[in-house]
């Protein structure tokens, strides 16, 4: 017999009398056994958890999405403002009756967006409408949404196919109301985009207009060109101002704003004017100003002298605040009411603006 067979002839041996039960039973051997198998499950399992753990979809910590708002662009008119998506246009302001229409082009087509603005002004009843509710005019309470701690309505999403998102608002003074629309071209995608905008609607809450001076204190202008002089009309036909041709060139600026530019440079803050068309809520005449400024001018930016004017032009208030020094040019910055929603602004350099707007008037 060899060797080989020699050693398999012993564990064969041992094998079988450990089965048999021929060796003797060992309690300690058994406890080893199992805790070995014991730890080697729950190591295994953790092991396995922990694979779980680091392929599930998400778990890793990744930094969270940037709100895509903070370089949109900003948008504003009367007592409202918004921020939009940065590639979008502001297409020219459509004005209608008592309000305007602002749209914006999506150069990608996949949304439609406007801003509306018109007066509070029921047609049926003759007086404002006195809730939102009320000019909503549905039988039942659309939606509520807050913005800016401003209530408003939402009569649309309803139930159907179309990706068509608006909501309703009183500016704060409840004179105007405003509306905002988006339609997704393709339908998805539109509300989420829809709320985003209105989360940074901002609504004006500067102080009440100031009384107007008796009358008696307000000067009085009325339509005079002189002769000699020349008038420059907007591209649409609409704005009319009239200049001396001895001392300032006109043109139109954009198509919308017409300048008045001197023909002797040495005398730019003397005859340097602007005269643009605007929406108006008729709301407050500074509020109006300082939002086509751009802001409500600092103690430092208003020069010594500096002092606020009152005129009635054709009837309508004029307002004009002489001495500024928001920026280099201009000095003045005025308005006039101009009716159905509209209002000339005027901006000069120095305090020579009384000719021009007597010659201010509306072609159409």
């Amino acid at each position: 017999m060899g060797v080989a067979e020699t050693s398999s002839s012993v564990e064969r041996s041992v094998w079988d009398r450990e089965v048999q039960g021929s060796i003797p039973w060992s309690p300690t051997k058994l406890v080893i056994g199992a805790v070995a198998i014991f730890c080697s499950l729950v190591f295994g399992l953790v092991g396995y958890y922990l694979g779980i753990r680091q392929n599930r979809p998400g778990s890793v910590s990744t930094v969270s999405e940037s709100n895509p708002t903070t370089i949109w662009k900003t948008y504003k008119n009367g007592g409202i403002a918004f921020e939009y998506p940065p590639n979008w246009i502001e297409k020219p302001v459509l004005v209608q009756g008592s309000g305007f229409t602002q749209e914006f082009d999506d150069p990608e087509d996949k949304y439609i967006f406007s801003f509306s603005s018109i007066g509070n002004y029921n047609q049926v009843t003759g007086k404002p409408y006195a809730t939102i509710d009320e000019f909503v005019g549905m039988p039942y309470k659309v939606g509520a949404v807050t913005a800016d701690g401003q209530e408003g309505r939402q009569p649309l999403p309803r139930a159907g196919s179309e990706d068509v998102n608006s909501a309703v608002f009183f500016s704060v003074d409840a004179k105007a109301i405003y509306t905002l629309e988006l339609k997704a071209v393709d339908i998805g995608g539109g509300r989420k985009l829809f709320e985003q905008i209105l989360s940074t609607l901002k609504f004006s809450r500067l102080q009440a207009e100031p009384t107007l001076a008796p009358a008696k204190n307000v000067k009085r202008l009325t339509y005079y060109l002189p002769s000699g002089w020349l008038t420059m009309t907007d591209a649409a036909g609409t704005l009319e101002v009239g200049y001396n041709p001895k001392v300032s060139s006109a043109s139109t600026v954009r198509g919308v704003d017409i300048e008045l530019t001197p023909n002797d440079p040495n005398v730019i803050l003397r005859s340097h004017i602007v005269v643009r068309l605007l929406p108006y809520d008729g709301g407050s005449r500074h509020r109006f100003i300082y939002e086509s400024m751009g802001g409500v001018p600092i103690a430092e930016e208003r020069m010594a002298g500096y002092t606020e004017k009152e005129y009635l032009y054709g009837g309508r208030s004029c307002l004009f605040l002489v001495g500024i020094s928001y920026s280099q040019f201009p000095t003045t910055w005025g308005m006039c009411d101009a009716g159905s929603g509209r209002a000339f602004l005027i901006t000069a350099n120095g305090e020579a603006y009384e000719d021009t707007v007597r010659t201010i008037r509306l072609v159409k």
